[in-house]
């Protein structure tokens, strides 16, 4: 996976079943910010603020 830095936001929304505890560790390694949303609307809405962002959210 490699970053877009000319991007303001990256979004990425994946399903916190298949995301795991070092998957997370490395993504914040990375430089992302990883937030946990409830659902898809809640993720657009966070996102906006965090740049980059990997966003979690709930299946």
């Amino acid at each position: 996976m490699s970053a877009n830095h000319e991007q303001d936001n990256i979004l990425l929304i994946l399903e916190s079943p298949s995301v795991t505890r070092l998957d997370r560790k490395e993504l914040e390694q990375q430089g992302y910010v990883v937030h946990r949303c409830l659902n898809a609307d809640d993720a657009l809405l966070n996102a906006s603020t965090l740049s980059p962002a990997v966003v979690l959210v709930d299946a």
